[in-house]
């Protein structure tokens, strides 16, 4: 009984959707209202590619010019874009830390811990003083080795704020952000 009522059905379904045919085109219907005008048309000027406003520093030599104890070090480095409104607004500043042997690059990113040493990043507004900062310190007192840092460079790179996210942290490598934003190695 299934069977006869299905075929039926496939039977119909058939013949009704072979009768359907396309008549003859209708009369064309009446013109529509301009659209507003100073809206942007389909081709604007191009922009430079990837930068979204992104800032980015040059690999700077790791020079610790605050603090230099033996087991506590600090790198302040000016930067007039880091003000209070620009962290204010979702301004990100991102430390990443470079170690080149060769034809070899290590890129990693601040905050890092190898060992007892660990590294962090700073921004401070203060009096007028805008600066990154980074951090060089060891977790059980221990003094550094005298070559740690030799031939170590930083880079930082600032995004100002732009639309406020719901969504959770995201995380990117060095090399995303790099790609992303087409920054130069």
């Amino acid at each position: 009984m299934k069977t006869t009522i299905t075929q039926l059905l496939t039977l119909l379904l058939i013949i009704t959707l072979a009768s359907c045919s396309d008549g003859d085109p209708g009369p064309a219907g009446p013109q529509g209202q301009p659209g507003a005008t100073g809206a942007p048309g389909p081709e604007g000027e191009k922009g430079d590619p990837g930068t979204a406003n992104v800032i980015y520093s040059e690999w700077l030599d790791l020079e610790f010019n605050g603090v230099n104890e033996t087991n506590y070090r600090t790198m302040r480095i000016n930067e007039p874009m880091i003000t209070s409104e620009f962290l204010e607004k979702g301004g990100v500043s991102l430390f990443f830390l470079r170690a080149a042997e060769g034809d070899v690059a290590l890129v990693v990113p601040i905050p890092y811990q190898q060992g007892a040493v660990n590294l962090f990043s700073v921004t401070q507004t203060v009096s007028g003083v805008n600066s990154l900062g980074l951090v060089a310190t060891t977790q059980d007192g221990s003094d550094f080795s005298e070559d740690l840092f030799a031939g170590v460079q930083v880079r930082y790179i600032l995004i100002p704020g732009g639309t406020l996210t719901t969504g959770g942290r995201m995380s990117y490598s060095y090399e995303s952000l790099r790609q992303l934003y087409n920054i130069p190695d």
